[in-house]
């Protein structure tokens, strides 16, 4: 999970630090969300496919379940993994979550003028 946050976060730094300095919260949902796209392609072909449903160790077998038809099953997992709505609901969720993140993290956002401006923390002493 930290792995691919952070990935995500050093994508849009070196994508603001390629763009001249300038990032847009729409470039880095972008990015953010064809990240963690290309990780859910990965877990489908990688995790799912590759080694759950063809090469299928021992330990991922329940046991009493061995030989079931539904270890061979390659559909399930495309359409409940892959095509479910959570799935698309953290792909657009995270890629949305992580834009913020990356604009907060990386110090700096624009005002609508094309302005750099920062958050300054609180002042905290307060005058009598």
């Amino acid at each position: 999970f930290g792995v691919t946050i952070g990935v995500v976060l050093y994508s849009n730094a070196r994508l603001r630090q390629r763009s001249g300095g300038q990032l847009s919260f729409l470039a880095a949902f972008a990015n953010s969300a064809l990240i963690l796209f290309f990780f859910a392609v990965w877990d489908l072909l990688i995790l799912d496919w590759l080694i759950f449903v063809t090469i299928r160790p021992d330990f991922i077998v329940i046991p009493g379940t061995e030989g079931l038809a539904g270890y061979k099953h390659y559909f399930f997992h495309f359409k409940v993994g892959f095509l479910s709505l959570t799935q698309w609901v953290s792909v657009i969720g995270g890629g949305l979550v992580l834009a913020g993140l990356s604009m907060i993290r990386l110090g700096r956002t624009m005002n609508s003028q094309g302005e750099n401006f920062k958050v300054r923390p609180l002042d905290t002493r307060r005058e009598l």
